[in-house]
């Protein structure tokens, strides 16, 4: 690390409540393919009609 900041880490819990967004929110980046800020995309893509009922391992 050039900036001698340290290791960034990040801790994963599972998570207590979840709130959705509100409709306009939802499925930004296929509505905004050029991303936000001037930033030209994030390259982060994320599927359409994800399986709530399936729990992650």
């Amino acid at each position: 690390n050039k900036a001698n900041l340290g290791a960034i880490t990040t801790e994963i819990l599972p998570l207590d409540t979840f709130f959705f967004a509100e409709d306009y929110h939802q499925q930004y980046l296929a509505k905004n393919p050029g991303g936000y800020c001037g930033l030209g995309g994030t390259g982060v893509t994320c599927p359409i009609g994800l399986d709530l009922d399936k729990k992650s391992a």
